[in-house]
């Protein structure tokens, strides 16, 4: 599914595009979030938050979801998950 956002950016002297700050607050990534670049058939350029351990990650949100709320791990664990993505 593709979204206009109304932004454009232009590539500068080195490169680099920046991407808006609210693009980047609307889907949750932050300073050092690590990034997977990826082409499609069409020539697009795709960017997806990197989880090296997604299989790992699904474990940990099925133990958030069997844990009882008042667990004193449990907001760790949510927090953990949150930072993760």
């Amino acid at each position: 599914m593709e979204k206009t956002t109304g932004f454009i950016r232009r590539i500068d002297n080195v490169h680099e595009i920046s991407i808006p700050s609210q693009i980047l607050k609307d889907i949750n990534i932050k300073p050092g979030c690590p990034l997977e670049i990826f082409l499609n058939d069409r020539g697009d350029i795709i960017l997806r938050k990197y989880t090296p351990h997604e299989g790992a990650m699904n474990n940990l949100k099925e133990a958030l979801q069997a844990m009882n709320p008042s667990d004193p791990y449990y907001s760790r664990l949510k927090d953990l998950i949150q930072d993760m993505y």
